[in-house]
């Protein structure tokens, strides 16, 4: 183990470090992409994504997360496709169970049950099921919102102009 210790992944801080350290640059601000997140969340009734991703929870990873509901209605409409994409084929069920999901600071947090007390500072399994989903899920930090998004949050959030197209 040497002396420099990256931060837990598995917090926001840890993430945006990790996400740093692996080369990947924000293309927005949580701000920015909160916006985008909201043009998005009457598409499909709320009702009917949080029954379909608890039905994917219960049947193909064992157990519901915690905090599940507090997802943005986009990332909760894909997070089940885009989970099941990480198995192997041959897998029936996920095995790594997620007991808890959250959205802090633009980052999508995932907590699996499984996870032990990180020792040094190399990036493990649970780190790279992060990234994948967190790259996954659009709108993110790390990719360019759509020119559609970009376009609906100029016209509607003037207070946002001046981030829309910073350099981060």
């Amino acid at each position: 183990m040497n002396n420099h210790q990256l931060p837990d992944p598995s917090s926001v801080e840890g993430f945006h470090a990790l996400m740093e350290g692996l080369a990947f640059k924000k293309c927005s601000s949580p701000a920015v992409l909160a916006a985008a997140l909201e043009l998005h969340e009457d598409e499909m009734p709320r009702s009917d994504l949080l029954h379909q991703a608890r039905t994917f929870f219960s049947e193909r990873a064992v157990f519901i997360p915690e905090g599940i509901e507090s997802l943005p209605a986009t990332w909760l409409s894909n997070l089940p496709t885009i989970l099941w994409g990480t198995r192997r084929p041959e897998w029936e069920i996920l095995p790594y169970f997620i007991r808890a999901v959250a959205v802090d600071d633009g980052v999508l947090r995932i907590g699996y049950a499984q996870e032990l007390v990180r020792l040094g500072d190399r990036i493990t399994l649970w780190d790279q099921l992060r990234v994948v989903v967190n790259l996954s899920i659009k709108p993110n930090l790390w990719t360019p919102l759509s020119k559609t998004d970009e376009c609906e949050i100029w016209h509607r959030r003037l207070d946002l102009r001046h981030e829309l197209f910073a350099t981060w």
